[in-house]
């Protein structure tokens, strides 16, 4: 029985083998299934210059150096309203809200409060996490990290920033130099998790008053804002000589109640990327838009494809000009005497990375 599993696996090796030798001849030699269509290597080029190559190998180019300010700086500014509907969009007024609960029997100014996120390095990261959820083993994920992050110079049994759910912080009161932290940590154990349940008894004991745990015990703990109450992404807050005031229990939660110093109390880190260039394009484009207003200038600008070396003038009193003409089929023809060719190099240049003419680009994507 063993020798015909042996002979059975001789065969399927030699086979896939003299297999693959053959499939290397046909391409070799016969060049099939490697044909070069006509216009391959254009779109090649262009396409590797697109931002998403840089961003895929993970080099910081002034484009992705642009994009990144750019994002930062638009997600920052639509956190600032609220949507009801695709017509409907206010700009928040204060900075209220009846989504967030937190417990303030000290009736004290709330400086934000922070969901412990699990904090996912790289796509890599987040694959192993999955993985590791979907097995059975009932324990925490191995490499599980998170938003918050605690320092201590000993070994503890349970390690609170990973049953944290989130933190409150409150300002100092008058006169006083310390902020209060609220730790809030769930009463109810994670599924088939029997850590999680070993860590619900301690914290049951630590509000009964029945132990000292040293879980309570550590030297400073920081975040980066994310989704924050109050405050925007991307600020950060460090605290050191931590004093435990006491155990709360609330909505579900056990409460370890903390007094501690911030020795970095709100340090904004988006200026670490900020960008010259993208301001001076913001700049550019409010320029544009004082001179295209009702001051009767207009705007005159030059675009060259970079294939065919075609110039596209934008005129904006060319377009001001335009007759109101009736809708069309998307794939139909345009016809505007060339007059908003420019939105075609505009685009072809954030799809593609490079400026290319009408004819230009519709023979690239009719190859």
């Amino acid at each position: 029985m063993m020798f015909k599993k042996v002979i059975q696996k001789l065969k399927a090796y030699f086979t896939g083998f003299f297999y693959g030798m053959k499939s290397v001849n046909d391409t070799a030699l016969s060049q099939i299934g490697t044909g070069i269509e006509p216009g391959l290597t254009a779109i090649r080029e262009v396409e590797d210059n697109r931002v998403s190559r840089d961003l895929l190998k993970g080099e910081v180019t002034q484009q992705v150096e642009e994009l990144r300010y750019r994002t930062y700086n638009v997600d920052r500014e639509a956190k600032t309203y609220e949507y009801f509907s695709p017509l409907k969009v206010l700009k928040y007024e204060g900075n209220n809200s009846k989504f967030v609960k937190y417990e303030n029997s000290l009736s004290l100014d709330v400086l934000t409060v922070q969901p412990n996120y699990l904090n996912v390095q790289s796509v890599e990261d987040g694959l192993r996490n999955v993985s590791k959820e979907n097995e059975n083993v009932g324990d925490f994920l191995v490499d599980e990290k998170r938003l918050i992050k605690i320092e201590r110079s000993f070994n503890t049994r349970f390690a609170l920033e990973k049953y944290t759910t989130r933190v409150v912080i409150f300002n100092p009161e008058e006169g006083s130099s310390r902020y209060v932290v609220d730790f809030y940590v769930s009463k109810y154990p994670r599924d088939r998790n029997m850590k999680s349940i070993y860590f619900v008894r301690e914290a049951e004991k630590v509000f009964a008053g029945d132990v000292k745990s040293d879980m309570l015990s550590f030297d400073r703990m920081s975040f980066m804002t994310l989704h924050a109450y109050k405050l925007p992404d991307m600020v950060e807050f460090r605290f050191d000589k931590f004093r435990f005031m006491g155990t709360i229990e609330y909505d579900g939660h056990y409460i370890f109640r903390f007094t501690a110093n911030a020795y970095v109390a709100g340090k904004d880190h988006i200026e670490d990327y900020h960008s010259d260039s993208m301001e001076r394009k913001y700049a550019d484009h409010e320029r544009k838009g004082v001179v295209a207003d009702l001051s009767g200038g207009h705007v005159k600008r030059t675009y060259r494809c970079e294939i065919c070396g075609k110039e596209v003038v934008y005129d904006t009193s060319l377009v001001d000009g335009m007759d109101v003409k009736p809708a069309r089929e998307i794939d139909g023809m345009v016809e505007d005497d060339g007059v908003t060719e420019y939105l075609d190099l505009e685009m072809s240049e954030q799809m593609y990375g490079k400026m290319l003419c009408r004819d230009c680009m519709r023979k690239l994507t009719l190859k």
